[in-house]
C-alpha cells in the first residue's frame, strides 16, 4: 500500500521551506527558495507553483501551508501583517491552489498558530488540552489552544502577544523582547556584533554581563507568561523559535522569574517547556493543519 504523504510549506520573510511529511510526522527531503520584501506576486506564485506542481505529480494527498501574516481562518485570505513579504497582501493563496489542484485539500495557517497545532500533533503538546505557544525570533508570535482547538478570535488576531504592553508604534513587547531586538541592544552596549549563538555561548561561560542581560530579557518574557497564566490558565506554555534549543539555561530561569510575578496560589502550576518541533515547527505545523482537522 502506498504511504500517504503531504506537502508542508513554511512561508517566511527571507525564505520559504518545504518538505514531504508522512502521517507520523516524519519529514522527508527538504527544499527552499528565497523570499524578500521586494518580491513580486508573480515571482512568488511562480516559485510556489513549481514546488506544488512537482509534489502533486508525485501523489501528495494535501498541501499544508504555514505563513507569516494575519490570515482569515474562514477564507484563507491574507488580511495583513505581511510587511516582510508585501506580495501576499490580500492574496487568497488557498483559493488559488484549490483551483489549480481540484479535489486536493489545502490548508493555510498563520505561522504561530501552525506551530501550536504541530506541537499538539507531534510535539510537546500531545498530552495537552490547553496551551500557549510563544515564538521568539525576529518578532514575538503567539497562539492559543483551548479544549484542543485553536482560538482564532473574532478578527483572526488572537494570540498576538508580541503587541502586549502597547504604548505606541515604537513601544510594545516585541520591540524590547524579541531575539532580534535583544541582540541589537546587546551589540550596541558591548560594542561588538552579537547573534544568538555567540550570546548564549557567553552565557554558558558564565560571563557576568551576558548573564545579567539574559536575566533582564527573560524577566520581560516572564511578565508576558505570568499575565497569560492569570488570564487563561494554560496547562503548558511552550517556547519556540531559534532560542528554544537553549532550553537548559532558559527554562529554569523563565520558570523562576514567572513564579516571582504570580500570586502564591498560581506558582508552579503551568508548565513552561521548550517547543518540541524546533526548526521544523513551520513544516510540521502546516501539515498538522491537514491532519488535525477538528483542532484548527
Amino acid at each position: 500500500m502506498k504511504e500517504t504523504k503531504y506537502l508542508g510549506i513554511d512561508i517566511g520573510g527571507t525564505s520559504t521551506k518545504y518538505a514531504r511529511v508522512d502521517i507520523q510526522g516524519t519529514i522527508g527531503e527538504k527544499g527552499s527558495f528565497d523570499t524578500f520584501r521586494g518580491m513580486s506576486r508573480e515571482a512568488f506564485l511562480r516559485e510556489i507553483f513549481g514546488v506544488c506542481d512537482k509534489a502533486v505529480s508525485e501523489g501528495v494527498q494535501g498541501i499544508g501551508i504555514s505563513s507569516l501574516g494575519v490570515i482569515d481562518n474562514e477564507t484563507g485570505c491574507y488580511l495583513g501583517g505581511v510587511q516582510n513579504l508585501p506580495a501576499l497582501q490580500d492574496l487568497n493563496l488557498k483559493e488559488i491552489l484549490e483551483a489549480r489542484y481540484p479535489g486536493l485539500p489545502v490548508v493555510i495557517l498563520n505561522d504561530a498558530k501552525a506551530a501550536a497545532l504541530g506541537e499538539l500533533w507531534v510535539g510537546e503538546g500531545r498530552d495537552c488540552s490547553s496551551l500557549f505557544c510563544i515564538t521568539l525570533g525576529t518578532g514575538i508570535g503567539g497562539a492559543l489552544v483551548v479544549n484542543g482547538k485553536l482560538v482564532h478570535g473574532f478578527h483572526n488576531r488572537a494570540g498576538e502577544i508580541g503587541y502586549s504592553d502597547y504604548r505606541s508604534e515604537k513601544d510594545f513587547a516585541e520591540v524590547h523582547f524579541s531575539t532580534e531586538a535583544v541582540m541589537t541592544k546587546i551589540s550596541e552596549k558591548m560594542q561588538e556584533p552579537m547573534d544568538g549563538f555567540k550570546f548564549f555561548k557567553k552565557c554558558y561561560n558564565k560571563e557576568p554581563e551576558f548573564l545579567a542581560a539574559l536575566e533582564e530579557w527573560m524577566r520581560g518574557v516572564a511578565r508576558l507568561i505570568a499575565n497569560l497564566c492569570l488570564l487563561i490558565d494554560p496547562q503548558k506554555v511552550l517556547i519556540g523559535g531559534g532560542i528554544s534549543s537553549e532550553y537548559e539555561i532558559l527554562i529554569p530561569m523563565l520558570s523562576r522569574l514567572t513564579d516571582e510575578m504570580l500570586p502564591a496560589e498560581f506558582r508552579g502550576q503551568t508548565v513552561i517547556a521548550p517547543a518540541g518541533n524546533s526548526y521544523n515547527a513551520g513544516i510540521l505545523g502546516a501539515v498538522a493543519g491537514l491532519i488535525l482537522k477538528d483542532s484548527r
